[in-house]
């Protein structure tokens, strides 16, 4: 006879003792693991460096939206680098690293390749263009986040006397007044940025310290070297000063630096190959000294010589096509080295003309002046390297090694083309540098104002308090 017990126990199985102590620990351990997951976000949210970014990266996101809201700036914002969106698309189309002008050209190495091949990473995910803009526009907010945190980070390392709130802020100021460069034309500004800050960041790291990270140094400086040659020139400097300066970390340099070229090699080797000639970064170098010594009035681009370059000019790109890119530069820099030996003075006065766009003056790419604003913040770092040369004590080596840098890389484009785009990739190292200077003028106040002090009462000047 079946009776309500048995049939209960028949379709109801209790759980094995063994089984049981199993689902008990799993759930502790899947509780243990929620509250280090949930105590780890908490400690990061406390921390001030990313505090400090999470602001600026609502604040960039507020500029960007407020700055491309036109039909006109969407045009601009849609520009991704010109050549730099062709080859991107020729990339993700399955034709190579080509084409630098929209039309079936060939290979190409007219531009530098980290930027291309991070565009065409979001051209084969996104597709169209405007998405593709979007996200380099978010990626650039992200980046200038960044860059506020790492400055941030290194006013507490260096132990400036002034507010390590203070290199944030000015970065905020400097990408809302220069937005043009940074949130509406889509080029590769954040990017190069991005880079120089990530040097810099670095170097302090290593000079506090005294720790070379093999595998950052060395990734980061093949992505140095396959985005810009000029970069690359500024923060080689940097490592070769460590090579001398710090034997005991010489050999952790050197193996960075061989993995450095061991990953940016290929690209060397594949030019080699298909041009036949050495291009260890761009090819178009005698191009661009055609353009501005030749082309341009003053050696300061502006719109109207944009509009004579190949990307916006018929009759440029056929003759690049005709010709192929190779002989194409080399025929344009013949006729620049020409106008060299026929009018050297000329030449001089636009290297003359780039030394002041690079320093004093500040050149609008759309407008014929500056606003006030704009001139006053883009001279203002040039008064801080001078003001932390003359009152610095402790750090004035720092000073002059971080400035030795800054003209490292301003130098090719003093000689060669110039214009304000090429000037905001130094960005966070023109804010360091304003950043020293503003802590050698408090440190000189403070001297000033504790010399002139009240003495002890009933004790003559100069003397010491009794011990």
């Amino acid at each position: 006879m079946v009776t309500r017990d048995s049939a209960e126990a028949e379709f109801v199985s209790p759980i094995a003792p063994a089984d049981l102590a199993q689902q008990t620990a799993a759930a502790k351990r899947d509780e243990k693991n929620r509250e280090s997951i949930l105590s780890k976000l908490v400690r990061l949210s406390e921390r001030p460096d990313l505090r400090v970014g999470a602001t600026l990266l609502a604040c960039f996101a507020v500029t960007t939206i407020l700055s491309t809201g036109t039909p006109k700036d969407a045009t601009l914002y849609q520009h991704l680098g010109a050549e730099y969106y062709n080859i991107a698309r020729a990339i993700a189309d399955g034709r190579g690293y080509s084409d630098p002008f929209g039309e079936a050209t060939g290979p190409t190495a007219w531009m530098p390749p980290l930027y291309p091949t991070l565009l065409a990473a979001l051209v084969w995910i996104l597709d169209k263009q405007s998405w593709v803009a979007i996200a380099v526009l978010a990626l650039t907010n992200v980046a200038l986040a960044a860059m506020g945190a790492s400055l941030f980070t290194i006013s507490k390392r260096l132990q400036l006397k002034i507010s390590p709130y203070a290199g944030p802020a000015m970065l905020l100021v400097w990408v809302v007044v220069f937005r043009y460069w940074f949130v509406i034309l889509t080029n590769d500004v954040w990017l190069l940025a991005a880079l120089f800050a990530a040097v810099i960041h670095a170097f302090v790291d290593y000079r506090t310290t005294r720790v070379v990270r093999v595998w950052v140094w060395g990734i980061l400086g093949a992505c140095v070297l396959l985005a810009s040659p000029t970069v690359a020139i500024a923060c080689g400097a940097l490592v070769v000063w460590a090579l001398f300066k710090e034997t005991k970390q010489r050999k952790a340099l050197i193996q960075a630096v061989a993995l450095s070229a061991y990953i940016a090699m290929p690209w060397v080797a594949r030019n080699a190959v298909i041009f036949g000639t050495f291009i260890p970064s761009k090819s178009n170098l005698m191009f661009e000294a055609y353009q501005a010594n030749v082309v341009d009035a003053d050696g300061v681009y502006d719109v109207d010589t944009m509009l004579l370059h190949p990307f916006n000019k018929p009759i440029q790109r056929a003759h690049y096509a005709k010709l192929g890119e190779i002989d194409f530069v080399r025929t344009y820099g013949s006729v620049f080295l020409s106008k060299l030996k026929t009018a050297p003075e000329q030449f001089v006065q636009r290297v003359i003309n780039r030394l002041r766009a690079a320093v004093f003056e500040y050149h609008p790419l759309t407008r014929k002046a500056a606003t006030g604003p704009e001139q006053l913040l883009y001279v203002l770092p040039w008064i801080g390297i001078l003001l932390a040369l003359v009152l610095s004590r402790r750090r004035r080596s720092l000073v002059a090694l971080l400035t030795a840098v800054l003209l490292l890389y301003l130098t090719p484009y003093i000689v060669v083309a110039m214009y304000s785009r090429y000037i905001m990739p130094a960005t966070p190292l023109l804010l360091l540098l304003l950043l020293l200077g503003g802590e050698s003028v408090v440190e000189a106040a403070r001297s000033v104002l504790q010399k002139f002090a009240p003495h002890d009462a009933g004790q003559p000047p100069g003397a010491s308090p009794a011990s």
